[in-house]
């Protein structure tokens, strides 16, 4: 909440695109600093600033899952998993209330988001097939590549 509150005031107040390549590096640093063996234990005050940042970034730049994901990443499977599932539904609702507050969350932004709900759909689907063999090992892995996917899309994004 405190950084959906944040990031919506940030976005009133700056051009859109602008904080994209500052975040897509910072999350990259993050997943070359996990890769070689940094261990974030989830102790309360990382939890609380993984959320704010992450609240920060989902409003900003709808990239909020790496900061939350990294804290995270060498917990069971089931435990990232539902971590992370409850943190996006809450964190999405924070996002999208900030965001129309501040006028920019309409009708294009809707229409957009219509494009999603398929691969809300697949992604449920396959999870129940891939979730076992994530956790034999991969899940780790798994939240990196993703995690960097994220980051390096934000600094492509930015640059082109």
């Amino acid at each position: 909440l405190i950084g959906a509150v944040i990031g919506a005031a940030v976005l009133a107040s700056i051009p859109r695109g602008e904080t994209g390549l500052f975040f897509g590096v910072l999350v990259l640093l993050a997943v070359g600093m996990s890769a070689t063996g940094l261990k974030i234990r989830p102790t309360t005050p990382a939890v609380l600033g993984a959320g704010t940042i992450s609240g920060f970034m989902g409003t900003t730049i709808a990239i909020g899952g790496p900061p939350v994901a990294l804290v995270y990443q060498h917990a069971k499977g089931p435990r990232l998993r539902g971590t992370l599932a409850g943190m996006f539904v809450f964190g999405a609702a924070m996002s999208l209330i900030a965001l129309a507050v501040i006028g920019r969350l309409g009708k294009q932004e809707l229409l957009w988001s219509l494009a999603l709900i398929p691969g809300i759909f697949i992604g449920y689907a396959v999870s129940g097939r891939t979730a076992p063999v994530l956790d034999r090992g991969y899940t780790r892995p798994a939240v990196l590549t993703i995690s960097a996917a994220a980051g390096l899309a934000l600094c492509l994004r930015y640059i082109f």
